[in-house]
Protein backbone atom coordinates (compact mmCIF):
# COMPACT_ATOMS: atom_id res chain seq x y z
CA UNK A 1 0.00 0.00 0.00
CA UNK A 2 2.18 2.84 -1.31
CA UNK A 3 1.35 6.52 -1.35
CA UNK A 4 2.57 9.39 -3.46
CA UNK A 5 5.53 11.14 -1.81
CA UNK A 6 5.24 14.88 -2.35
CA UNK A 7 8.59 15.56 -0.72
CA UNK A 8 11.35 13.12 0.19
CA UNK A 9 11.89 12.78 3.96
CA UNK A 10 15.29 12.99 5.59
CA UNK A 11 15.13 9.49 7.07
CA UNK A 12 13.52 6.25 5.92
CA UNK A 13 12.75 3.70 8.65
CA UNK A 14 12.43 0.09 7.48
CA UNK A 15 10.69 -2.58 9.55
CA UNK A 16 10.45 -6.17 8.29
CA UNK A 17 7.70 -8.07 10.09
CA UNK A 18 6.79 -11.74 10.17
CA UNK A 19 4.07 -12.99 12.52
CA UNK A 20 4.67 -10.03 14.82
CA UNK A 21 1.11 -9.41 15.99
CA UNK A 22 2.15 -9.45 19.67
CA UNK A 23 4.82 -6.74 19.37
CA UNK A 24 4.25 -4.71 16.20
CA UNK A 25 1.86 -2.21 17.84
CA UNK A 26 4.38 -1.28 20.53
CA UNK A 27 7.09 -0.94 17.89
CA UNK A 28 5.11 1.29 15.51
CA UNK A 29 3.65 3.41 18.32
CA UNK A 30 7.14 4.18 19.62
CA UNK A 31 8.12 5.39 16.15
CA UNK A 32 5.06 7.57 15.60
CA UNK A 33 5.74 9.25 18.95
CA UNK A 34 9.28 10.26 17.96
CA UNK A 35 10.26 13.88 18.54
CA UNK A 36 11.90 13.90 15.13
CA UNK A 37 9.09 13.67 12.58
CA UNK A 38 10.69 14.11 9.15
CA UNK A 39 10.69 10.42 8.29
CA UNK A 40 8.83 7.80 6.31
CA UNK A 41 8.05 4.38 7.73
CA UNK A 42 8.21 1.36 5.44
CA UNK A 43 6.47 -1.70 6.90
CA UNK A 44 7.26 -4.96 5.10
CA UNK A 45 4.90 -7.84 5.83
CA UNK A 46 7.03 -10.89 5.01
CA UNK A 47 4.17 -13.32 4.38
CA UNK A 48 2.78 -13.33 7.92
CA UNK A 49 0.12 -15.91 8.74
CA UNK A 50 -1.23 -14.06 11.78
CA UNK A 51 -2.84 -10.61 11.97
CA UNK A 52 0.39 -8.66 11.35
CA UNK A 53 -0.70 -7.64 7.83
CA UNK A 54 -4.06 -6.36 9.06
CA UNK A 55 -2.43 -4.39 11.89
CA UNK A 56 0.09 -2.58 9.69
CA UNK A 57 -2.59 -1.81 7.08
CA UNK A 58 -4.64 -0.11 9.79
CA UNK A 59 -1.66 2.11 10.71
CA UNK A 60 -1.11 2.96 7.06
CA UNK A 61 -4.62 4.40 6.83
CA UNK A 62 -3.96 6.70 9.79
CA UNK A 63 -0.58 8.24 8.88
CA UNK A 64 0.60 9.39 5.46
CA UNK A 65 4.24 8.74 6.40
CA UNK A 66 3.58 5.00 6.50
CA UNK A 67 3.95 2.76 3.45
CA UNK A 68 3.07 -0.93 3.57
CA UNK A 69 4.33 -3.79 1.40
CA UNK A 70 2.99 -7.35 1.49
CA UNK A 71 5.17 -10.16 0.11
CA UNK A 72 5.49 -13.89 0.28
CA UNK A 73 7.70 -15.25 3.05
CA UNK A 74 11.13 -14.86 1.44
CA UNK A 75 12.94 -14.05 4.68
CA UNK A 76 14.17 -10.97 6.54
CA UNK A 77 16.98 -10.16 4.09
CA UNK A 78 14.55 -10.07 1.17
CA UNK A 79 12.14 -7.93 3.19
CA UNK A 80 14.87 -5.42 4.08
CA UNK A 81 16.00 -5.29 0.46
CA UNK A 82 12.45 -4.47 -0.60
CA UNK A 83 12.51 -1.63 1.88
CA UNK A 84 15.88 -0.39 0.62
CA UNK A 85 14.66 -0.32 -2.98
CA UNK A 86 11.56 1.66 -2.08
CA UNK A 87 13.04 4.05 0.47
CA UNK A 88 13.35 7.66 -0.69
CA UNK A 89 14.94 9.23 2.40
CA UNK A 90 18.49 10.55 2.26
CA UNK A 91 19.34 8.32 5.22
CA UNK A 92 18.03 4.86 6.10
CA UNK A 93 17.73 3.03 9.40
CA UNK A 94 16.31 -0.35 10.37
CA UNK A 95 14.07 -1.36 13.26
CA UNK A 96 13.04 -4.90 14.21
CA UNK A 97 9.36 -5.54 14.82
CA UNK A 98 9.76 -6.86 18.36
CA UNK A 99 11.81 -3.87 19.55
CA UNK A 100 10.88 -0.31 20.50
CA UNK A 101 12.45 3.15 20.65
CA UNK A 102 12.87 5.91 23.19
CA UNK A 103 11.17 9.16 22.17
CA UNK A 104 14.45 10.82 21.13
CA UNK A 105 16.03 7.84 19.34
CA UNK A 106 15.64 9.10 15.74
CA UNK A 107 16.47 12.63 16.88
CA UNK A 108 19.76 11.41 18.37
CA UNK A 109 20.59 9.55 15.17
CA UNK A 110 19.88 12.64 13.09
CA UNK A 111 21.96 14.86 15.39
CA UNK A 112 24.88 12.46 14.89
CA UNK A 113 25.04 13.25 11.16
CA UNK A 114 28.05 15.57 10.82
CA UNK A 115 27.40 19.09 9.56
CA UNK A 116 29.70 18.48 6.62
CA UNK A 117 28.62 19.11 3.06
CA UNK A 118 27.90 15.88 1.18
CA UNK A 119 29.08 13.71 4.10
CA UNK A 120 28.35 10.04 3.44
CA UNK A 121 29.50 7.63 6.09
CA UNK A 122 28.02 5.42 8.77
CA UNK A 123 26.27 6.69 11.90
CA UNK A 124 26.56 4.22 14.79
CA UNK A 125 24.78 4.33 18.15
CA UNK A 126 24.70 2.19 21.24
CA UNK A 127 21.60 0.22 22.21
CA UNK A 128 19.86 -1.34 25.20
CA UNK A 129 19.47 -5.11 25.44
CA UNK A 130 16.14 -6.06 26.97
CA UNK A 131 16.37 -9.51 28.49
CA UNK A 132 13.24 -11.64 28.32
CA UNK A 133 13.02 -12.26 32.04
CA UNK A 134 10.23 -11.64 34.51
CA UNK A 135 11.78 -8.35 35.60
CA UNK A 136 12.81 -7.34 32.06
CA UNK A 137 16.42 -6.49 32.85
CA UNK A 138 17.99 -3.91 30.54
CA UNK A 139 21.70 -3.86 29.72
CA UNK A 140 23.17 -0.86 27.87
CA UNK A 141 25.77 -1.51 25.17
CA UNK A 142 27.77 1.63 24.36
CA UNK A 143 30.67 2.27 22.01
CA UNK A 144 33.83 3.19 23.93
CA UNK A 145 34.41 6.10 21.54
CA UNK A 146 32.24 8.90 20.21
CA UNK A 147 32.35 11.66 17.65
CA UNK A 148 33.69 11.67 14.10
CA UNK A 149 36.32 9.10 13.14
CA UNK A 150 38.15 8.22 9.94
CA UNK A 151 39.25 4.69 9.10
CA UNK A 152 42.10 6.01 6.97
CA UNK A 153 43.45 7.89 10.00
CA UNK A 154 42.58 5.29 12.65
CA UNK A 155 43.48 1.90 11.25
CA UNK A 156 42.38 0.20 14.48
CA UNK A 157 38.94 1.84 14.42
CA UNK A 158 37.07 -1.45 13.85
CA UNK A 159 39.02 -3.37 16.49
CA UNK A 160 38.19 -4.39 20.05
CA UNK A 161 38.35 -1.37 22.33
CA UNK A 162 36.97 0.99 19.70
CA UNK A 163 34.13 0.40 17.22
CA UNK A 164 34.12 -3.38 17.51
CA UNK A 165 31.79 -4.59 14.74
CA UNK A 166 31.44 -7.98 16.40
CA UNK A 167 29.52 -6.13 19.15
CA UNK A 168 27.75 -3.60 16.94
CA UNK A 169 26.96 -5.89 14.01
CA UNK A 170 23.16 -5.58 14.19
CA UNK A 171 21.20 -3.70 11.55
CA UNK A 172 19.72 -1.45 14.23
CA UNK A 173 21.24 1.64 15.80
CA UNK A 174 22.71 2.94 12.55
CA UNK A 175 22.12 5.30 9.64
CA UNK A 176 23.27 4.43 6.14
CA UNK A 177 23.38 6.69 3.10
CA UNK A 178 20.76 6.03 0.43
CA UNK A 179 23.20 7.35 -2.16
CA UNK A 180 25.87 4.81 -1.15
CA UNK A 181 23.30 2.00 -1.21
CA UNK A 182 22.17 2.85 -4.73
CA UNK A 183 25.56 3.75 -6.20
CA UNK A 184 27.31 0.56 -5.08
CA UNK A 185 24.27 -1.74 -4.93
CA UNK A 186 24.74 -2.61 -1.27
CA UNK A 187 22.02 -5.08 -0.32
CA UNK A 188 21.49 -8.00 2.04
CA UNK A 189 22.57 -11.44 0.84
CA UNK A 190 19.26 -13.30 0.55
CA UNK A 191 21.02 -16.67 0.72
CA UNK A 192 22.11 -15.90 4.27
CA UNK A 193 19.90 -16.27 7.36
CA UNK A 194 22.46 -15.63 10.12
CA UNK A 195 24.98 -12.76 10.38
CA UNK A 196 23.35 -11.20 7.32
CA UNK A 197 23.54 -7.83 9.10
CA UNK A 198 27.31 -8.05 9.64
CA UNK A 199 27.81 -9.02 5.99
CA UNK A 200 25.72 -6.02 4.94
CA UNK A 201 27.73 -3.54 6.97
CA UNK A 202 31.07 -5.00 5.91
CA UNK A 203 29.96 -4.47 2.30
CA UNK A 204 28.86 -0.92 3.10
CA UNK A 205 32.13 -0.09 4.87
CA UNK A 206 34.06 -0.96 1.70
CA UNK A 207 32.76 2.29 0.18
CA UNK A 208 33.11 4.73 3.08
CA UNK A 209 35.85 6.08 5.32
CA UNK A 210 34.05 8.18 7.92
CA UNK A 211 32.09 7.04 11.01
CA UNK A 212 30.02 9.19 13.36
CA UNK A 213 29.65 7.45 16.70
CA UNK A 214 27.17 8.22 19.48
CA UNK A 215 26.89 6.73 22.96
CA UNK A 216 23.09 7.13 23.01
CA UNK A 217 21.23 3.91 23.86
CA UNK A 218 17.63 4.74 22.98
CA UNK A 219 17.07 1.62 20.90
CA UNK A 220 15.46 -1.16 22.98
CA UNK A 221 16.69 -4.43 21.49
CA UNK A 222 14.72 -7.44 22.73
CA UNK A 223 16.97 -10.46 23.23
CA UNK A 224 15.16 -13.41 21.73
CA UNK A 225 14.73 -16.79 23.35
CA UNK A 226 16.13 -20.14 22.19
CA UNK A 227 13.93 -20.04 19.09
CA UNK A 228 15.93 -17.14 17.71
CA UNK A 229 18.13 -17.35 14.60
CA UNK A 230 21.33 -17.67 16.63
CA UNK A 231 20.12 -21.04 17.92
CA UNK A 232 18.82 -22.31 14.59
CA UNK A 233 20.89 -24.39 12.22
CA UNK A 234 20.61 -24.38 8.46
CA UNK A 235 21.81 -26.86 5.83
CA UNK A 236 25.59 -27.15 5.80
CA UNK A 237 25.84 -25.74 2.27
CA UNK A 238 24.03 -22.57 3.39
CA UNK A 239 26.15 -22.24 6.53
CA UNK A 240 29.32 -22.69 4.48
CA UNK A 241 28.19 -19.94 2.10
CA UNK A 242 27.84 -17.60 5.09
CA UNK A 243 31.32 -18.52 6.34
CA UNK A 244 32.83 -18.01 2.88
CA UNK A 245 31.14 -14.64 2.35
CA UNK A 246 32.09 -13.45 5.84
CA UNK A 247 35.75 -14.30 5.36
CA UNK A 248 35.72 -12.77 1.88
CA UNK A 249 34.20 -9.46 2.99
CA UNK A 250 36.57 -9.16 5.94
CA UNK A 251 39.47 -9.65 3.53
CA UNK A 252 38.00 -7.07 1.12
CA UNK A 253 37.63 -4.47 3.88
CA UNK A 254 41.21 -5.16 4.96
CA UNK A 255 42.54 -4.77 1.42
CA UNK A 256 40.54 -1.66 0.47
CA UNK A 257 41.34 0.22 3.68
CA UNK A 258 44.90 -1.15 3.95
CA UNK A 259 44.41 -2.61 7.41
CA UNK A 260 46.83 -4.96 9.16
CA UNK A 261 45.83 -8.34 10.55
CA UNK A 262 45.95 -6.84 14.04
CA UNK A 263 43.51 -4.08 13.01
CA UNK A 264 40.79 -6.59 12.14
CA UNK A 265 41.75 -9.57 14.29
CA UNK A 266 38.31 -9.52 15.94
CA UNK A 267 36.53 -9.74 12.58
CA UNK A 268 38.87 -12.41 11.26
CA UNK A 269 38.36 -14.46 14.41
CA UNK A 270 34.58 -14.09 14.07
CA UNK A 271 34.76 -15.47 10.53
CA UNK A 272 37.09 -18.29 11.51
CA UNK A 273 34.97 -19.35 14.47
CA UNK A 274 32.01 -19.69 12.13
CA UNK A 275 33.67 -22.90 10.92
CA UNK A 276 32.39 -24.58 14.07
CA UNK A 277 28.84 -23.60 13.16
CA UNK A 278 29.35 -25.06 9.68
CA UNK A 279 30.47 -28.37 11.20
CA UNK A 280 27.64 -28.45 13.71
CA UNK A 281 25.07 -27.86 10.97
CA UNK A 282 25.89 -31.34 9.64
CA UNK A 283 24.26 -32.84 12.72
CA UNK A 284 20.90 -31.27 12.00
CA UNK A 285 18.52 -31.69 9.07
CA UNK A 286 19.03 -32.84 6.34
CA UNK A 287 22.23 -34.71 7.35
CA UNK A 288 21.14 -35.65 10.87
CA UNK A 289 20.44 -39.31 10.11
CA UNK A 290 23.03 -39.83 7.41
CA UNK A 291 26.51 -40.47 8.77
CA UNK A 292 28.07 -41.27 5.39
CA UNK A 293 26.87 -37.94 3.92
CA UNK A 294 28.21 -36.07 6.95
CA UNK A 295 31.63 -37.66 6.65
CA UNK A 296 31.71 -36.99 2.91
CA UNK A 297 30.96 -33.31 3.53
CA UNK A 298 33.61 -33.13 6.29
CA UNK A 299 36.22 -34.58 3.95
CA UNK A 300 35.39 -31.92 1.39
CA UNK A 301 35.70 -29.18 3.99
CA UNK A 302 39.03 -30.36 5.35
CA UNK A 303 40.47 -30.87 1.89
CA UNK A 304 40.56 -27.07 1.61
CA UNK A 305 43.97 -25.83 2.79
CA UNK A 306 42.55 -22.55 4.08
CA UNK A 307 39.89 -24.37 6.08
CA UNK A 308 42.45 -26.78 7.45
CA UNK A 309 44.81 -23.91 8.39
CA UNK A 310 42.12 -22.06 10.31
CA UNK A 311 40.95 -25.16 12.16
CA UNK A 312 44.49 -25.76 13.40
CA UNK A 313 44.26 -22.50 15.38
CA UNK A 314 41.93 -24.44 17.69
CA UNK A 315 39.37 -21.76 18.49
CA UNK A 316 36.26 -22.81 20.36
CA UNK A 317 35.34 -25.10 23.23
CA UNK A 318 37.11 -28.32 24.19
CA UNK A 319 34.43 -30.32 22.36
CA UNK A 320 34.90 -28.31 19.17
CA UNK A 321 38.69 -28.49 19.40
CA UNK A 322 38.66 -32.27 19.92
CA UNK A 323 36.31 -32.70 16.97
CA UNK A 324 38.52 -30.56 14.72
CA UNK A 325 41.67 -32.39 15.81
CA UNK A 326 40.07 -35.71 14.88
CA UNK A 327 39.11 -34.33 11.48
CA UNK A 328 42.58 -32.90 10.98
CA UNK A 329 44.02 -36.33 11.67
CA UNK A 330 41.50 -37.84 9.24
CA UNK A 331 39.84 -39.79 12.05
CA UNK A 332 36.46 -39.23 10.44
CA UNK A 333 34.42 -41.93 12.16
CA UNK A 334 35.69 -41.05 15.63
CA UNK A 335 34.97 -37.36 15.02
CA UNK A 336 31.50 -38.14 13.69
CA UNK A 337 30.49 -40.49 16.51
CA UNK A 338 31.88 -38.12 19.15
CA UNK A 339 30.15 -35.01 17.81
CA UNK A 340 26.82 -36.67 17.00
CA UNK A 341 26.68 -38.09 20.54
CA UNK A 342 27.48 -34.73 22.07
CA UNK A 343 24.88 -32.94 19.91
CA UNK A 344 22.18 -35.42 20.95
CA UNK A 345 22.91 -34.80 24.63
CA UNK A 346 23.10 -31.02 24.41
CA UNK A 347 20.63 -30.31 21.62
CA UNK A 348 18.22 -27.43 22.35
Amino acid sequence: MQKLRIQAPIISIIIPAYNSEKTINRCIDSILLQRFSDFELLLIDDGSTDSTGFIIDSYCKKDNRIHVFHTKNFGVSSARNLGLRNAVGKWITFVDSDDWLDLDYIEKLYESIPNIDKWKGLVVQGYSRVLQTTDGNIETICPTIKGLHSLSEEKDLLSVGKLDLTRFNFTVGKLVSKEIIEKYQVYFDEQVSFLEDLLFYLEYIKYIDSFSVSTATGYKYVVCNSDSLSYKHYPAEKEYHTYYMLLQKVNEVQTIHKLTNVNINNLTRCAEQYIIRVCRSLYYSPYRKNSSSRIKFLKQLFSCKEFYRIVRKRNGSFVDIFFCICCSLRLWFIADIFYSSWIKIHKH
